[in-house]
């Protein structure tokens, strides 16, 4: 990566007046280095390398979807239990 950007420290500069709010920041610019250091988030808050990924959340639609068809699959095999085959 130091080929492509140089060896210049990696930073991010914002506007003073987007805030703490992300989605507001205004970018002001990039300078890249190879180094991998920690992201910090907030003044408080950062993220150490080698963190491993936060776990994947469903949202409520997708379980409500589950639930549904685990309870039609239900309904379909408790009604195809009741049911008598008929020979003559």
């Amino acid at each position: 990566m130091a080929g492509l950007f140089g060896t210049n420290p990696v930073f991010v500069g914002f506007t003073g007046a987007t805030g703490a709010n992300w989605s507001a920041q205004d970018v002001v610019n990039w300078t890249f280095n190879d180094n991998y250091e920690p992201i910090s988030t907030a003044p408080t808050e950062t993220v150490p390398a080698g963190s491993p990924p936060a776990g994947a959340v469903p949202e409520p639609a997708t379980w409500a979807l589950m639930i549904g068809g685990f309870g039609l699959a239900g309904a379909a095999m408790r009604r195809r239990s009741g049911m008598r085959l008929v020979t003559a």
